[in-house]
């Protein structure tokens, strides 16, 4: 059985993960450079929409969420399940390609998402890692 302050820890994983990936997104968008943006560079940048970043991020969450207590369920394994969670959380919690304009096709959000590869892949792998450093000091 897994205990509450294992759930507690892989939910606030998930949040910050998410924060952390979301907030890098945009300001990758915004400069071309890996650095976080905060409100105050959405608002100098004309995109008035914090509020938009603080629900993709809730959005990734929670279907990380869901993706985590179904893979659980499923395969019964701690670390796959939060890995496929983690995956999950950051692709659902991607930021809107519309907020820094209004030409961008679907498929070309996806290519943006898959662009940032290394962004991705490798916050998530992060979270994985502190995920199975938990576990380890848990037995």
């Amino acid at each position: 059985m897994i205990g509450f302050a294992t759930l507690l820890f892989e939910g606030l994983l998930l949040l910050v993960g998410t924060v952390l990936y979301n907030g890098l997104f945009y300001g990758w968008m915004m400069t071309g450079e890996y650095r976080f943006a905060v409100h105050e560079d959405l608002m100098s940048t004309g995109v008035d929409e914090y509020s938009d970043f603080m629900i993709e991020v809730g959005f990734g969450f929670v279907l990380g969420i869901i993706v985590l207590a179904i893979v659980r369920r499923v395969s019964g394994l701690q670390l796959l399940s939060f890995c496929a969670a983690a995956f999950s959380a950051l692709y659902f919690g991607t930021p809107n390609a519309r907020l820094f304009g209004n030409t961008w096709s679907p498929w070309e959000e996806n290519l943006l998402f898959f662009g940032s590869g290394e962004l991705f892949i490798s916050i998530a792998l992060a979270m994985s890692a502190v995920y199975a450093a938990f576990l380890w000091l848990l037995r």
